[in-house]
């Protein structure tokens, strides 16, 4: 997710194999348990606060799907790491970086 505020918009599909079929344990889940989960993981974990660009529900599926908006008030990073390369993250391309120190100067 913090690649994503960082570099560009994404999504993050949750109960889906590789293939393309549905996970059928993760249906099994408490989606209201994971909702709050999700809520109080990202008050926790993201700074700066990225409630605004973070948008996640279930689908009719019972997939979990997490849409989240590139951020205007970069770096967003680890709480727990800092503003420094070990909490900020990247997308380039299909893959996700540690940011060096330059890239948000």
């Amino acid at each position: 997710m913090v690649a994503f505020l960082n570099t560009m918009d994404g999504k993050i599909i949750i109960g889906v194999e590789d293939d393309g079929n549905i996970y059928e344990p993760f249906l099994k889940l408490d989606q209201d348990f994971i909702d709050t989960k999700i809520a109080n993981w990202l008050q926790d974990t993201i700074y700066p606060l990225p409630s605004h660009l973070i948008k996640y529900y279930f689908n009719d599926d019972g997939v979990l799907v997490i849409e989240i908006k590139e951020g205007k008030d970069k770096p967003y990073y680890l709480r727990e790491k800092g503003p420094k390369p070990a909490g900020v993250y990247k997308r380039v391309g299909r893959s996700i970086r540690k940011a060096n120190d330059w890239t948000f100067k």
